[in-house]
């Protein structure tokens, strides 16, 4: 499979609905494998019947931005549960290490 993926023209749609095959072809190739649902969507959304090259880069493309929105809000919560607990940790020991109160 992935020979037949490497020899592909720029323009041919890879297909592939199995979630290990599509990692297969997204680490071993320069390419990714669309989804049939995806393909069939790119058929309905493409009136004049143009070839694109590399057919997956919008679906790419998406799938990128949304997994670094992901990662940013993630980013940005983990950091506020770590600044909670901080600074909880230090106004129940205050005593300890004579902090004043900020709140």
């Amino acid at each position: 499979m992935l020979p037949a993926v490497r020899k592909a023209g720029v323009s041919t749609i890879v297909m592939a609905d199995g979630f290990s095959c599509k990692e297969q072809i997204q680490q071993d190739t320069p390419r990714h494998g669309l989804h049939l649902a995806q393909v069939m969507q790119m058929a309905l959304h493409d009136r004049n019947g143009a070839r694109h090259m590399y057919p997956e880069a919008e679906f790419v493309r998406k799938r990128t931005a949304a997994r670094q929105r992901s990662m940013k809000r993630a980013g940005i919560m983990t950091s506020l549960v770590l600044a909670a607990g901080t600074l909880l940790l230090l106004s129940t020991r205050r005593t300890k290490w004579k902090l004043p109160v900020i709140f």
